[in-house]
């Protein structure tokens, strides 16, 4: 069994990929994905701002979050604030145990956001949490109770290199860096038993 990462997130868009020079990066968020499995939404009592998109037909979201509607993927990266992204799933009621879930899933939204250029906000036990915290691409946090804190500790050192990281990794899931890379551990796998060199 090989660990994948991260899912690859290929695009041409050049035109709003954020670097480290092109601004400043808020200390604020932005959710883009499934809303149905963010029912924090629902009472947000944080100071941290959030800007969320997505389909919404379910939920009252609080009157402090930023609802821009659905976008296409392929449009998002040209209008995604240069922020922090969200990546927290809550389980559904009479539904999915997505809490749970992410101990163990790759989210595709983490790969959207550092495929933006954009450092990433998880759960500490996050099956991601791992990969973010050794390549040093934004933070894990135990609770949502704990956000405004840990984003407010961040000093301006600490997200220029936070920064400097996810412009690393950003190229590499555009370029498709990790699917070649299982894909050569498999071949390894397989033929390296078989060819001796």
């Amino acid at each position: 069994m090989f660990a994948n990462y991260a899912f690859d997130y290929l695009s041409v868009n050049t035109k709003n990929r954020y670097t480290q020079a092109d601004k400043h990066l808020e200390k604020s968020l932005v959710l883009a994905g499934s809303l149905d499995k963010s029912r924090y939404l629902e009472h947000w009592p944080y100071q941290t701002n959030l800007v969320a998109f997505g389909r919404n037909e379910t939920m009252q979201l609080d009157p402090q979050i930023d609802f821009r509607g659905e976008v296409k993927p392929e449009e998002l990266g040209y209008i995604i604030p240069y922020r922090f992204g969200l990546a927290w799933d809550s389980n559904i009621p009479n539904g999915g145990q997505y809490k749970d879930y992410t101990r163990f899933n790759n989210p595709h939204k983490v790969s959207m956001y550092l495929a933006n250029g954009l450092p990433v906000v998880l759960w500490k036990d996050a099956g991601m949490a791992p990969f973010v915290v050794k390549n040093h691409l934004g933070i894990t946090i135990e609770s949502l109770d704990e956000l405004d804190d840990a984003l407010a500790a961040l000093s301006q050192a600490e997200i220029d290199d936070i920064l400097q990281h996810v412009e690393t990794v950003k190229w590499a899931l555009r370029d498709g860096f990790f699917t070649r890379r299982a894909i050569m551990r498999m071949e390894l796998a397989i033929l390296g038993r078989q060819i001796k060199l």
